[in-house]
This record gives C-alpha cells, structure tokens and sequence, in this order.
C-alpha cells in the first residue's frame, strides 16, 4: 500500500499547491480514481494532505496577533494607511482546498455508497467527515475576507460556460448555511473520540468549529447591519444579483437570534464535557516547580491535555520543526506586546488597574516588574520580565538562540530575533529545555483548537443573543477567572469599569464606532486575555466592527514607558532625533510608539496613528476574478463577478471610504 500513499499525498498536494487558484482546476492526468479510493487508507493518505491548512505560524512563535492593538512588529500594516491598501491586479481568490475537496467527494461518495470502499465502515465515514470539515474550513477563510463567495459543491469541468455560471458569489448568510451544514455533516460522520493522540479531527473539534462560525456570523450581521457589508443592507453589491433574496431565518434579526443559539448550544457540547488545565499559578524556575497551564503552550506532546482538542505535531529528528521556544527565550521574532494588551489584565481582586483597592494597589509602569504586581496571574505567566529563569532543562547545551535568563528588553539592537520593539515580550510557548532553543529546531506542539474557546463563545454568544448572562455563562466565566488567577465575582469588575478609560487601550471596547456596555466589554476582555496571541484578534476585531473610531480618532499603538520610568536607565544609545532614531520622542509620549519612530517617508506618522476606511473590512476582490469570468474579456461589465463596499474595478486603487 505505499506506492498508493506516496502518490495519492503528492496528488493532493498537486491539487492544492500546483494548479491556478481559480475554478478552472482539473485533476492530474495521472491521477486514476477507478484505482484509488478503493481501500480505507487510501482516503486517510488523501485527507492527510488536507493538515497544512492549519499552519498556525508556530515558527515565528505565538504570532497571530500580530498588526492589532494585541501585538505589533516594527513595520507598520498598511490597513492603517489611506492609500497603501490597495485592489490587486491579479487573482486573489482560492479555490484550491475547495477543489481538493470536493474532487475526493465526487470519487469516493459513490463508492460509498456502492459499497466497493473496503475496510472499517466507521472509518471510511470518518473521512468523509473530514473532507466536510476541511471544506467548511476553507469557505470559512474566505466568507471571513471577502463575504459573499460562489458556493461550489463539485469539481468543474474545463469549461468557460459552466466557470462562469459557477463564479456567482452567493450572499454571505448563505456560505455560512452552507459552512454549517457541512460542519453538522462532519459532526455526524467523524469520531467520537479523539484519534491520533489529538493530532486529527475529531468530533468535537467540529462541535467548536461550528461555535466559532456561528458566533462570528451572528456578531457580523448584527454591528454591520443596514450596511453594505450584509445581505439586503443599504448599498449591498449583491442586489442586483439577489434581487429577491431573504434570510433562511426570515429576516436579519431572526438570522442574528438563530446564529447565536446555533453558537450556545455547540460550544456548550465542549465546553459541558471539557475540563481546563490546572494553573498552579507558579512561574517555573527550576526542574521541580511546574504548571500545567502554562507549560501547555509549549509542550512537545499536548495529547495529555484535555483542553487541547487538536494540535500540530513537530519532530526534531523528522526535520519538522519551529522556533516556537527559540522566540519564547528570546524576543518574539521581533513582536511585542502592546501597552493596549498589558493595560488589559486586571488586578488579582478583579479591579481594573485604574480603579485598583489599597488591599491589591496598581504599582505603576515605571518598571515591567511593578506593572506585574497583583495582577491577574495571566499576566505574571505570560508577560516576561527581567531576571527571570527561562532555561533550567539541558543548560550546557551549544549554540543555544535564547536567553538562559531574561535580559532587559533589546528595544534598541537590530539582531533578528532579540529586537524587542515594543518592550513587553510574551512567554506563551515557551520551554525551558535549552536544546529546544537551536536554529528553528523546536519539536514543541502548537495548540490549534482549546476548549477554553468554547467556554468563551457560550458566554458571548448567550449575552448577544439575551443580554444576560445564563447559569452556565455563569459558571464558565468563573471557571475561566479561577484558572486565570483572578477573583472569580465578574460582577465586581464589571461595577468598577469605567469604558471611558478602556477605550483608551482596547479597540474592543467600541462596536460602530460606539462604547459598548461594560459587561459586553469585560467578555470581550476575558477573550482578549485568554486567547492573547492565538489569532482570535483580528477575527473579533472585524467581526465586532470595533475599528470605525479609527476613521476620525487616529490611534497610536505604544510599547512600554520608555521615559520617565526606571527602564530609561537600560539603555545609552537612545536617538529620536536623528534618521537612524530607535525611539520616540518624550514630547510624544512616555511610552514607546513604535511605528512613529522613523517619521520619512512614513504615513503612519503623517496621519498622526494608525486610521481606518470602511473598505478594509473586507478585501478587495482582485482584477483578474473579472477578467476571467466576463466573456468579452474587457470591461467585465458581462461577468457575474461584483466588488466589495467601497472598492473600486480599477487596478490599485483604494478603498472610497
């Protein structure tokens, strides 16, 4: 059976990796169903090239984040700009993984259904679930950047006609029916229980990823609702395609109640049955003190951990590695903290540090250590500070990449790696066994779905969808404090918020350009929190519409108080004056801005911070999607094919508004 699995992985990888990113992919000519497809471990070689797809970016560490008021680099995103963002020229849609999928489905559905698949019954199901799952995944990316998006069920011939018709983008209400149903398809068919050491789908992983889709939509179309971003909303593109569309629910705010209870009742399938890993709440400095919440982040084997649902495995030995702990040592592949992200945490007693008790007082940020203490213990655990112990395992290991012990911050040093351009440095990943921390050569895991996750969407999607917070939003909420290490009365912190003062650090605390209420902005913050760095950001960022204050209110992202603080002494070699300046003004701010330092040519200091356009919502849809489904080539004025709000049918343009 090895020759059918080398070349069955490296058909699926042909598929997804050597063809045209349009409709118009066609199967290798060498590839022969009749042959393949016969046997259960055919269809687990083929699904197996389906993995890639979670590439969780774990080389450069926890780094998904990165370009939000969470976490930034030293180059600017170009989002922020008003006219760096533009419509690409070329193609920008992906059918690839769709394509992948659905040509596995049309071979082996019918054989299925023949009976002429060999081997376990419940495993064949099971693949076919997967192949829903992944399919589901990939239109999820898409609806997520581009709305509306053709709904395609089966691989297309090579014919222009037929592409065309298929181009048809579908409104986004219904991708995300069609997302769901594929994921309950997934539910049904695949495993119970976890398989592989949780190194493949499962069941339950479905049960979340159908949270986290229904969750999403139900936010979007409720803060976008009456806009061009949602079906039948003023000025939506899709009308004249749609003319008669309705939601499937009746009307948007039917659809909106539907999603939310959708999103309850599959994350409570998690987060009912799951338990969170135990944080003993001690930051491990020697071989005998350990924590199991935060040694999760970057054990070598994440099978033991109930909470970790699935994860990706790595291998030093096979050549499959990251630099996951490398950067955790270190400086975070040159990402850092905001102050926006460190301003987040509360205070043990569940205050907010600018209304801190005497009993548990705010230290202030002259120095990383005091903005640490009586903090929620999140914080202690995942933010480094100076003089702590990162490596106590193989210590006399050579050419190691990291820091034995954590150094000041590098915020002025250009070396790869150990810049540290905000200050503030993340240990979310780390190991203290030194031989992890060679040449990307980390065989550390990285957690792709955690059950904490569900235990959030509960909470959220119960106070969008009633406005209170049920007996088990309840619970999970203070499951989800205890384990952080702060006073589990939400209540307490809630009365103490003041969204005057949120609003000057998180973005989440706006929704259409509005403060939301505190209890909607602590939940949000609890999420913040909990799922710093893992790439939940930018999604709840969009999908919250918490970035329209940008369009009049520039924002500037910060570091760490570099003037006036204790830290100022680390260093002698500060410039902010010259062109090779490595810091701020202190006319500017205390606190490092680490996209104004250089000020030429860069329009993130012209605008003085960061802006928004409504556009950047969504991505432009590129020229060529145009030009390939109009029949006259030229002036795609006959395709079937529309741009998104506020973009433009012109090559690299911006976005009107």
């Amino acid at each position: 059976m090895n020759w059918k699995y080398i070349i069955l992985v490296a058909a699926t990888s042909m598929l997804e990796y050597g063809c045209e990113n349009y409709l118009d992919i066609t199967p290798p000519s060498d590839i022969t169903p009749e042959v393949y497809f016969t046997d259960v471990s055919d269809l687990e070689a083929y699904m197996m090239g389906r993995y890639g797809t979670f590439n969780p970016n774990s080389n450069y560490g926890f780094s998904g984040d990165n370009g939000t008021d969470n976490q930034i680099s030293k180059d600017y995103n170009a989002l922020y700009t008003l006219d760096e963002s533009k419509v690409p020229s070329g193609s920008n849609w992906d059918f690839s993984g769709i394509y992948a999928v659905n040509w596995f489905l049309d071979q082996v559905l019918p054989k299925w259904e023949k009976g002429e698949i060999s081997g376990n019954e419940n495993e064949v199901k099971h693949f076919i679930g997967e192949a829903y799952f992944f399919r589901a995944w990939y239109y999820y990316q898409n609806v997520k950047r581009f709305g509306d998006f053709p709904i395609i069920e089966k691989a297309l011939p090579d014919d222009k006609e037929i592409l065309i018709k298929a181009s048809v983008r579908y409104p986004r209400t219904d991708v995300i029916h069609f997302i769901l149903s594929d994921l309950e398809k997934s539910i049904e068919y695949m495993s119970e229980q976890p398989r592989h050491n949780k190194t493949t789908l499962w069941k339950g992983v479905a049960y979340l990823m159908k949270s986290r889709v229904a969750l999403y939509e139900g936010t979007w179309l409720k803060y976008f609702k009456d806009t061009p971003f949602v079906p039948n909303g003023e000025g939506w593109p899709g009308k004249d395609t749609w003319p008669d569309w309705e939601y499937p629910e009746g009307n948007l705010e039917a659809e909106v109640n539907w999603l939310f209870g959708q999103a309850m009742d599959a994350s409570d399938k998690i987060a009912s049955t799951v338990q969170l890993a135990s944080n003993s709440k001690i930051l491990p400095q020697s071989i005998s003190e350990h924590n199991d919440y935060l040694e999760m982040f970057g054990a070598l084997d994440m099978s033991g951990y109930d909470e970790i649902l699935l994860w990706k495995q790595y291998s030093q030995s096979l050549g499959i590695a990251n630099g996951t702990a490398q950067y955790a040592a270190s400086g975070n592949a040159d990402l850092g903290l905001t102050r926006g992200m460190v301003s987040a945490f509360l205070m043990e007693d569940g205050l907010p540090f600018y209304a801190a008790s005497a009993e548990k007082p705010y230290k202030g940020d002259r120095s990383i250590g005091s903005i640490i203490q009586n903090r929620d213990n999140r914080m202690m655990l995942f933010v480094k500070q100076p003089g702590q112990i990162n490596g106590y395992i193989n210590i006399d290991t050579e050419n190691t990449e990291g820091y034995k012990e954590e150094p000041y911050p590098k915020i002025t040093g250009s070396t790869y790696g150990y810049y540290y351009p905000t200050g503030y440095a993340s240990r979310k990943g780390w190991n203290p066994d030194m031989g992890q921390w060679r040449n990307l050569q980390s065989s550390c895991g990285y957690p792709v779905f955690r059950a904490v996750e569900a235990y959030l969407n509960y909470i959220e999607a119960c106070y969008e969808r009633t406005g209170k917070i049920d007996e088990k939003a309840d619970k999970y909420w203070k499951e989800i404090r205890k384990r952080g290490g702060v006073d589990e009365d939400y209540t307490v912190t809630i009365e103490a918020t003041s969204m005057q003062e949120e609003a000057k650090y998180d973005w989440g605390a706006y929704s259409e350009g509005r403060l939301v209420d505190a209890t909607l902005y602590n939940i949000r913050r609890e999420r913040r929190v909990e799922l710093m760095l893992e790439g939940f950001r930018w999604d709840d960022l969009y999908r919250w519409r918490a970035l329209d204050q940008l369009e009049t209110t520039p924002y500037h992202l910060e570091g760490f108080r570099i003037w006036d603080s204790d830290m100022t002494d680390w260093y002698n070699d500060l410039d902010y004056t010259s062109s090779e300046a490595n810091v701020t003004s202190p006319s500017e701010s205390d606190y490092i801005r680490v996209w104004e330092i250089r000020k030429q040519n860069n329009p993130i200091s012209t605008q003085n911070g960061v802006k928004w356009k409504k556009g950047h919502y969504l991505s432009p849809v590129g020229i060529d999607e145009f030009r390939k489904t109009s029949y006259q080539n030229e002036g795609y004025t006959d395709s079937p094919v529309y741009q998104n709000p506020y973009w433009t049918m012109e090559p690299n343009s911006t976005a009107t508004e």
